[in-house]
């Protein structure tokens, strides 16, 4: 029977000569004062933009913003065959979602922010989200801006009252019925670059706000679902 050393399991990225638990840390950098490659609230930024992501893609920081939890997962089933104890894991289409909540302050609202930049004052599609016509989406493009367009020619009551406000609360809204998209840039709190995500294809399928007796500021929280996810390779000012 073969002999197996401690050696053999440790000799992804060391061996059993510098594995002194007793008196090392496993990543002992981080606790000699020199701390400065983590991810904090401080270093993430947040962007609204159109569905897709291009490469020349133009987003609209969102401030104000205590917490966002973003979520994916995908679908399995197991299947098990006769003859056997094992199993088949088959993935299904990985779906995801995300929660996001903003102070509502007198100016944009989470929502306008998200929407708002797509029109401009007469409701009609603005080159903001009309972006990357002239990429290998082109054609996809161009039919989210004729959606945008068909609506703003059959506005309905509400739509044509956010017209005269930031303050977007209303999910009766027609243009909630088309996509935008979440860009999450990250920085280590050194403000080197780490890279992010693009969520694309999001619609909200749900708002909260509230107020109590006491509380200082009145927040603002949407579900979203997205379609799917994109790496951003080097953070901000990249391109996908």
């Amino acid at each position: 029977m073969a002999t197996v050393n401690i050696t053999d399991y440790l000799g992804i990225d060391g061996n059993v000569d510098n594995w002194n638990f007793k008196e090392n840390f496993v990543q002992d950098d981080e606790n000699q004062g020199t701390a400065g490659s983590f991810i904090a609230a401080e270093s993430t930024l947040i962007c609204g933009g159109p569905a897709k992501a291009t490469d020349n893609l133009v987003v609209t920081k969102i401030g104000l913003t205590p917490s966002i939890q973003i979520s994916e997962n995908i679908p399995q089933q197991r299947i098990y065959e006769i003859g056997s104890k094992r199993c088949h894991i088959v993935n299904g289409i990985p779906v995801g979602g995300f929660s996001i909540s903003r102070m509502i302050s007198n100016g944009p609202s989470l929502l306008r922010l998200l929407y708002g930049r797509l029109f401009d004052a007469s409701g009609n599609i603005t080159a903001y989200g009309s972006q990357g016509l002239t990429t290998s989406e082109k054609a996809i493009q161009q039919k989210l801006v004729s959606a945008w367009n068909n609506l703003t020619l059959t506005q309905d009551r509400v739509m044509a009252g956010h017209a005269d406000t930031d303050l977007w609360l209303s999910l009766f809204d027609q243009r909630f019925m088309l996509p935008f998209g979440l860009a999450v840039f990250m920085q280590d709190v050194s403000g080197n670059a780490v890279g992010g995500v693009y969520y694309e294809g999001c619609k909200v399928n749900s708002s909260q706000y509230g107020q109590s007796s006491g509380q200082m500021v009145m927040m603002q929280g949407l579900s979203v679902a997205f379609d799917r996810s994109v790496p951003i390779v080097h953070g901000v000012g990249s391109k996908f």
